[in-house]
């Protein structure tokens, strides 16, 4: 398998973002609507810190939602205790 494949699904995604996403080239169905929505870790480190095991990770819900007004992107960490907490110290 490829490794840095691999690595590069564990890389941080601290940043919370929402926004209309174009497509590159072509476009996008217009026909199709709807909302996909993806759940997983997003922090893996926190200032040089990493976690020892991938599935310790921070949780964030994505969400890419279709229509005919345009494609959205939009995610959010999970506010737990625990992420709440790290956030206010700065650690993990």
């Amino acid at each position: 398998y490829d490794v840095e494949a691999l690595e590069k699904c564990y890389q941080n995604n601290g940043k919370e973002w929402n926004g209309e996403i174009k497509a590159k080239d072509g476009a996008f169905p217009m026909d199709l609507e709807g909302t996909y929505f993806a759940i997983g870790p997003g922090i893996f480190e926190i200032n040089g810190q990493k976690l020892k095991n991938p599935f310790e990770g921070d949780g964030m819900v994505s969400a890419v939602t279709f229509s005919k007004k345009g494609v959205y992107f939009r995610n959010r960490f999970v506010r737990t205790k625990g992420y709440l907490k790290e956030k206010k110290a700065g650690k993990m």
